[in-house]
């Protein structure tokens, strides 16, 4: 009896892992999401067709893209592995396991499923896509332009063009970028809604970029007009708002947004506003609930405490997490940032150096840049990168903007 109850306590029985689609299955859509019934019951009443479970992983994927949550992209990726377990070469049902994975932030493992899917349908625009965007995340620029080039020319429609555009940003070239932009939507339209929504929000993005507040509200609100509720048009706007001079029409926009779709960095941005205005008992509240979720989304968590120089080594720390794998302009940015808050300038330059070295037309990189460049005793240059980013964007970061100047004048 003795040697029966010790085996029971040192071998547990373990649960099964849930069998490839039983978690996608579970859900039972709203009345609202009637774009996933006929899908779901599909899958349902054909569990060994491949093909009922990749249009199931497809459609979940959509649902995600439309509404902001994140739920939707796990049961996809369920539903897409149910669908390779039955036929391993799957198309459709690799590109899903590949945008999924990609989703969940796993760029290498995205980049290597791109790779080797390539292999198998090297003639698939859809495997180039998502091949450079992976390849993008992970700060292998001159890779990502190979293979996108190479998507852009064998199918120059709306996702080769906003693949394009975004190159064309990193790049330096913001005016072009936007031109190839407006092409991804005028090559979309009403017949393609929420990617044409997609691309209005990134067509929004780069106008704010080059400090054109006025036409990103305009490509927000047609981005909405196409995808009622669309939460990415929604916080693109709040920034607009901002951009515009409109603090408490970015408060409004953000205030609404959030109670729905909390995402990290507009909870960040409506605390910095609400603390702005008087409010610190809101800027609080939302800082504590971020506070739950910082591994959502530790760049922005870390671009926060450093704007703010508060706990500069949780910065750091957060930085350095971000980048890690993920070594874009903007991660590098906010890392140089962190180092400099922390007193860490040679670091802090390195950082900097790396997130300038191919040019990307933001006003936000040469802020940092000129805050380094002041703080290693160095007026001229710190005036130089003050230059350079009015001449980008003269309303990027008010509260780098200021401190810069404020340095500059003393």
């Amino acid at each position: 009896m003795i040697w029966a109850l010790l085996w029971g306590c040192v071998s547990p029985e373990v649960p099964a892992a849930p069998t490839p689609g039983a978690v996608a299955l579970a859900y039972e859509p709203a009345a609202s999401e009637a774009s996933l019934l006929a899908p779901l019951r599909a899958a349902r009443d054909r569990p060994t067709d491949a093909d009922a479970w990749a249009e199931l992983a497809v459609a979940l994927l959509q649902h995600k893209r439309q509404t902001g949550a994140e739920i939707f992209s796990r049961y996809a990726e369920d539903a897409a592995l149910a669908a390779l377990a039955l036929q391993p070469e799957h198309l459709p049902a690799l590109q899903v396991r590949i945008r999924t994975t990609h989703d969940r932030h796993r760029f290498a493992a995205a980049e290597a499923l791109a790779s080797e899917a390539r292999a198998l349908y090297p003639e698939d625009v859809t495997l180039l896509l998502l091949h450079g965007d992976a390849l993008l995340e992970l700060g292998r620029y001159e890779q990502a332009h190979d293979v996108l080039q190479t998507a852009l020319d064998r199918r120059p429609d709306l996702r080769s063009y906003n693949r394009g555009a975004h190159l064309r940003w990193l790049l330096g070239d913001l005016p072009g970028a936007i031109s190839l932009m407006e092409r991804a939507v005028r090559a979309g339209g009403p017949g393609l809604p929420e990617p044409t929504a997609y691309c209005l929000v990134d067509l929004a993005h780069l106008q704010l970029q080059a400090g054109e507040p006025q036409r990103a509200m305009v490509a927000a609100r047609a981005a909405l007009a196409l995808v009622e509720d669309y939460p990415p048009a929604r916080s693109v706007l709040g920034r607009a708002h901002l951009a515009e001079g409109d603090p408490r029409g970015a408060i409004e926009e953000l205030r609404d947004l959030v109670k729905d779709h909390p995402q990290v960095a507009d909870q960040l941005l409506l605390a910095e506003l609400t603390e702005a205005q008087g409010d610190a008992e809101e800027a609080g509240e939302l800082r504590r609930r971020v506070a739950l979720r910082v591994a959502e989304d530790p760049r922005a968590v870390a671009a926060d405490l450093a704007r703010r120089s508060v706990q500069p080594d949780r910065a750091v720390r957060l930085a350095q997490q971000a980048a890690h794998g993920r070594p874009t302009v903007h991660n590098l940015d906010t890392l140089a940032l962190a180092l400099l808050r922390a007193g860490r300038l040679q670091d802090a330059r390195e950082a900097s150096d790396r997130a300038l070295a191919v040019g990307t037309a933001c006003a936000g990189l040469h802020l940092t840049r000129g805050l380094i460049a002041a703080a290693a005793a160095d007026p001229d240059a710190a005036a130089e990168h003050l230059r350079m980013a009015m001449a980008i964007n003269p309303a990027a970061d008010p509260r780098l903007l200021a401190e810069l100047r404020d340095r500059l004048d003393g």
